[in-house]
């Protein structure tokens, strides 16, 4: 038959202290592992879990939270345009994980927005995840990496083909629109990015 693309209608009710389990792929080892989270703090449109047993600072992760919510949202959406929302789980906010994600700054995974029925590892949310070793929560880079993900994010809702160069380029971009300098892969001296005051 035909492949869902909502599995809930009802967004799941979710509380600060939740606990929940998410899949995640470890792409050096080509494998998927478990991992078990808990949901320090929910906005208007995020859910920021955090690796069970991380010791985060709670100030840091409202800060960066709030800074995405006032700020990288809203700026992300105007440039580029709108994640699905509500989305295969039926809720708009977005899950951001946040824990010790081997080999990775950040990534968002399209495979994620399909039921588990194609995907048996698909989270079934609208999500990305930052590593927190890399990309500590309250700090710029976190909140670039942030910018960078959501922009991925949005793109998939338009064009989930897209030149793989393209899609990294617009990322950077929605960094350095937010406030964000270029990653190692794109710094400032880079002219695209250098050049756009718009």
């Amino acid at each position: 038959g035909p492949i869902p693309h909502v599995v809930s209608r009802v967004p799941e009710p979710h509380k600060v202290g939740d606990k929940a389990t998410f899949w995640i792929n470890d792409q050096s080892g080509k494998r998927y592992y478990e991992m078990v989270a808990v949901l320090r703090y929910i906005t208007d449109h995020v859910y920021m879990w955090v690796e069970d047993g991380v010791n985060v600072n709670d100030d840091a992760i409202r800060r960066s939270a709030d800074i995405f919510e006032k700020r990288i949202y809203p700026t992300t959406h105007q440039y580029f345009g709108t994640e699905a929302s509500p989305g295969i789980d039926g809720d708009r906010r977005l899950t951001i994980l946040n824990g010790r994600i081997p080999d990775v700054g950040g990534y968002f995974s399209s495979a994620d927005t399909y039921p588990t029925v194609v995907n048996p590892y698909s989270n079934q949310h609208e999500m990305f995840y930052i590593n927190i070793d890399g990309y500590p929560i309250g700090t710029a880079g976190y909140e670039g990496t942030l910018a960078h993900e959501f922009q991925h994010m949005i793109h998939a809702n338009y064009d989930r083909s897209e030149t793989s160069w393209i899609n990294e380029g617009l990322s950077e971009l929605s960094a350095r629109l937010n406030g964000y300098g270029g990653s190692r892969f794109a710094g400032p001296d880079h002219k695209l990015l250098a050049d756009f005051d718009g």
